[in-house]
């Protein structure tokens, strides 16, 4: 999701660049000497850290467009409670629900393992804008929110260093650039 558009950040010269360490859950701002973090909130952090929230996580099921399909679902050991709330919610169509699960660590590995044939995919659409523009994926399911959202998380406020103020608000934009055009792409394909 971010990785792609670090390049672009940086191409705009700022005076800054971005550093990516990757990572989930609790971040240890001063032990690590990390100025800001990308979360969802899927997790309680600290009350005394400022966070703004970002975008609204949408997910969908994928499968791969050149390989024989298996009804296996692949799942991401990363988002504990993703498999809960899709049940619950009925997020994707009964016959998806009635999938064997294979559980893999991240949604990356989801991914790889779809594009390799291993089964249909439940992973973030700001994970695979890539693999279906290119039409090595395709939608099983179209995307719906997942009730989690992405946040920026900073343990000093955000208006105290510039360099956050301009990171946050690129993100922001780029991320709704991003989801609207791919919801733009899938009214285009209907």
């Amino acid at each position: 999701m971010l990785i792609p558009r670090l390049a672009e950040f940086n191409s705009l010269n700022y005076g800054f660049e971005i550093l990516l360490l990757t990572g989930g859950g609790i971040v240890d701002f001063q032990g690590k000497s990390i100025d800001i973090a990308l979360r969802r909130n899927d997790f309680e952090w600290d009350k005394n850290i400022f966070h703004e929230k970002i975008i609204e996580e949408y997910i969908v099921a994928v499968r791969n467009t050149r390989t024989d399909q298996t009804n296996k679902l692949l799942l991401t050991s990363s988002r504990p409670h993703l498999w809960q709330h899709i049940n619950k919610s009925k997020l994707v169509s009964s016959d998806i629900l009635s999938y064997e699960h294979m559980v893999l660590e991240h949604f990356y590995l989801c991914i790889e393992g779809c594009l390799a044939g291993l089964g249909t995919a439940i992973v973030s659409i700001f994970m695979v804008e890539k693999e279906i523009s290119h039409q090595f994926l395709e939608l099983v399911h179209p995307p719906v929110a997942d009730s989690s959202s992405y946040h920026l998380l900073s343990y000093y406020p955000f208006y105290e260093d510039e360099r956050k103020v301009i990171f946050k608000n690129w993100l922001k934009i780029e991320m709704t650039r991003s989801k609207e055009q791919f919801m733009k792409n899938l009214q285009d394909k209907s």
